[in-house]
């Protein structure tokens, strides 16, 4: 009965705690990783529209 109740038990605990609202002005600290992806097209020519912006 004892490998029924405690997992029962950690997943309502679990779902207690992960019910409360978060502050709009929640500030984190962390890494960001980037991948660069180089693109270019197959064959040469004049570009005559760029429809991308940075970031």
């Amino acid at each position: 009965m004892n490998f029924i109740v405690r997992p029962l038990f950690l997943c309502v605990v679990f779902w207690l705690t992960s019910c409360s609202e978060e502050p709009a002005n929640r500030h984190v600290n962390g890494y960001v990783e980037a991948v660069q992806f180089y693109i270019s097209a197959p064959q040469a020519g004049w570009i005559n529209q760029l429809n991308v912006t940075e970031g």
